[in-house]
């Protein structure tokens, strides 16, 4: 059994887990606080609560407005469950319960200094936990703001990007948008050779056509009135790496210019008839499959194979449901510390929802998405399925429930009777979970009666949790 502190906002319930271990919990306006209770007539520091002999104690600390127990004024007072607290304009409530403090994951606090990472930082190698199995990529050099997944899937992308940081050649990263292609194109610049130099980026699809030779080759002195000389990407990225991403929307009358430049390591700036030298390890990304850009030549083939003599592709996070919930828990981790906010958890029932979502957009979607729900949680909350877009509720549950999705169906078929048996159970242990065990309310979610759900739990040996 677990403590919790509840009160009501627009549109939910917000609950906050009290852990006795912790000892004495403040609550007020303070951000820092245990309770944080923003609101109206609440002072900085209001009240505390601490269990003592098996009993919670409330103490009022000299409040403006005081602290109330069942509408009665008061300065310290042993509390029950169920109990109403008033602070300000807001009313709590201690409740006493099972079900959120055995359908969570538990989140570290947040560390201030984690909103401040230097892009330079870099870790060297997977930051595995003692009790997981060891994978070791010596040549690798992570980004430290790059958070790792741990599927079979993105283990073989490290096994490929450990065999291809120590060439000089060329590579070419293919995937989904939003999968990460910039942070795989620096960990090859920081694992590299080249790492001392620059690493250069540059969304080719969001330069101006008439702008994409001066952004990639640079302008000469005294081209035209009011233009400056400037170096382009290609300089820049001397002894460095430059990635270019979305490198088919380079204009096709510029590729020529590119592939020479690439094949003679020497650039002609806009305006100037002399050459200069440029020496770099070229990464290019696209979201497209190559043999589609080549098929409707928005790609020139002699310069995709000049940019594609290694091809990397990074799998979308469809593909690699088992990261999920380890990229949901440090990203929230990394969120927390942004947000400057506290955070007690995610529920179980949240994160299987994220599992089951399709993400059109990545690990940018998921990111935001995760974003999103730390801005709306109130300090200290558990995050749950309220705090989710409705988009994810509403694809995570009804075509998967039962593993019979559509790429759930197995090739042998399913027997009718028993995955019935299976998607019944599912249904019933989720309204209950959901319901906080309350056979009523569930039956009502179900669209059942009391009778009709009860009868259904004792046929399928489901016990309700008090």
């Amino acid at each position: 059994m677990m403590w919790f502190i509840e009160f009501k906002v627009p549109g939910r319930i917000v609950s906050l887990p009290l852990d006795e271990a912790c000892g004495e919990f403040w609550a007020g306006a303070n951000p820092e606080h245990a309770v944080c209770l923003p609101f109206k007539g609440v002072s900085r520091t209001h009240f505390s609560l601490k269990r003592e002999g098996g009993q919670w104690t409330i103490r009022d600390a000299g409040s403006t407005n005081g602290t109330y127990i069942n509408g009665k004024r008061i300065s310290e007072k042993i509390i029950q469950a169920d109990d109403v607290i008033s602070a300000g304009a807001i009313e709590l409530t201690l409740r006493e319960g099972e079900a959120l403090s055995m359908e969570r994951v538990k989140l570290p606090s947040p560390r201030g200094e984690e909103a401040h990472l230097k892009e330079t930082d870099v870790m060297p190698f997977l930051p595995l936990k003692k009790d997981e199995e060891f994978f070791y990529f010596p040549n690798l050099i992570f980004p430290k703001d790059m958070v790792l997944g741990r599927s079979a899937a993105m283990l073989d992308v490290y096994q490929k990007l450990n065999a291809i940081v120590q060439s000089d050649a060329a590579v070419l990263l293919t995937g989904e948008t939003g999968v990460g292609k910039e942070m795989f194109a620096h960990t090859i610049h920081l694992s590299g050779k080249r790492s001392q130099g620059s690493f250069i980026a540059l969304n080719c699809a969001a330069v101006p056509e008439q702008m994409a030779e001066a952004e990639l080759f640079g302008v000469g002195k005294r081209v035209a009135t009011e233009v400056d000389e400037r170096k382009g990407k290609m300089v820049e990225a001397n002894e460095g790496t430059l990635f270019l991403d979305e490198v088919e929307a380079i204009p096709q009358a510029l590729q020529s210019k590119l592939l020479r430049a690439l094949e003679e390591k020497k650039v002609y700036p806009l305006g100037i008839t002399k050459a200069v030298k440029t020496d770099f390890r070229l990464v290019a990304a696209t979201n497209a499959a190559p043999e589609t850009l080549l098929k409707k030549e928005v790609l020139r083939q002699d310069l995709f194979h000049r940019i594609a003599t290694l091809e990397l592709f990074i799998p979308p996070l469809r593909e690699r449901r088992d990261d999920i919930e380890p990229l949901t828990k440090a990203f929230l981790e990394k969120l927390c510390g942004q947000e400057n906010k506290a955070i007690a958890g995610i529920g179980k029932e949240a994160l299987r929802l994220l599992s089951e979502y399709g993400y059109p957009g990545n690990i940018r979607e998921l990111l935001n998405i995760l974003r999103a729900m730390v801005v709306l949680a109130h300090p200290g909350e558990i995050l749950n399925e309220n705090h989710l877009p409705q988009k994810v509720v509403a694809g995570g549950s009804d075509l998967r429930i039962g593993g019979i999705g559509d790429q759930g169906m197995r090739a042998e078929g399913h027997r009718y009777h028993a995955t019935l048996e299976k998607v019944s159970e599912q249904l019933i242990v989720r309204a209950l979970n959901k319901n906080g065990g309350n056979i009523r309310k569930a039956a009502e979610f179900l669209g059942l009666s009391e009778y009709g759900l009860s009868k259904a739990m004792k046929r399928l040996g489901i016990k309700a949790k008090k």
